[in-house]
Parts: C-alpha cells; structure tokens; sequence
C-alpha cells in the first residue's frame, strides 16, 4: 500500500475488528495484530518519505512556521519566579518545588513534544539535503 488514506483506512477497519472480537477469537486476534502492526510500520514509512518529494523553500518554510510556534508556545510558560515574588515566600517555595513541573505539563497539554519533533525531522531532511541550517535561524 503507497496510498495514506487506504493504510489508514485500513488500520481503522483491523482496529475495529480487533475490539469486536470475543475473548476466545486468539489466532484471529493474533493475525490482526500482526496485520495492525505491519500497516502501523507502513503509514510510518509514509509519512517518514513525504518530505523527500517537497521543496527546499517549502521545508524551509515549514521550519520557521513551526519555530515559531514553538517560541510562542515558550512565551506562554509561567514565569515562576516572577509570580513567587509578587506572592511571597510560600509561594517561593512552590514555585522552587513544581515550577518545572507545571511548566512542562502546560508544554505537553500545547503539543510541544510533537512540535519539538517536527523541527528535528524537518531540519534534518534539510540537512540530507546539504542546507545551510544557519539560513534558516
């Protein structure tokens, strides 16, 4: 299968399948998950090599898009120092304690992993391809 959609497709179909199947189906239930893994492998497959078929000024402009967002999203970290300061001392130790920890909770909730990721695969598809990196900063 090349197409996306009839990997997806079909992914969703044997996904269906599999939460339907009785607790005694094993050996069906064994083929599909095998079947779900082997279409699993592909879509990822698919979705690696659709940056090959785009042009360098399209990732490029992919990449600052996406850069930018994620410095947006950075912006919107709460400044825990600064709030302890305003608040007092107990919330200093607060701040100290889960500061990081909210903060990156709030990142994960934005979809920065993913974000973060994007940036890597796009700058190294750039990189394969003998791009300047520093243009692009």
């Amino acid at each position: 299968m090349s197409d996306l959609d009839a990997i997806v497709g079909r992914l969703l179909a044997v996904t269906n399948e599999l939460q339907n199947l009785g607790g005694h189906e094993f050996a069906r239930r064994f083929e599909l998950e095998i079947e779900r893994d082997e279409l699993r492998d592909a879509a990822k497959e698919f979705t690696e090599r659709k940056d090959e078929r785009r042009t360098i000024n399209d990732l490029e402009s992919e990449l600052l898009s996406r850069r930018t967002q994620l410095d947006e999203l950075n912006k919107s970290k709460i400044n825990m120092l600064y709030q302890a300061q305003m608040s007092g001392a107990h919330t200093m130790a607060i701040a100290r304690r889960y500061g990081g920890t909210i903060n990156n909770a709030i990142m994960r909730a934005q979809g920065a992993e993913n974000l973060i990721l994007r940036i890597g695969e796009l700058e190294d598809e750039l990189g394969r391809r003998g791009y300047n990196r520093d243009r692009a900063d």
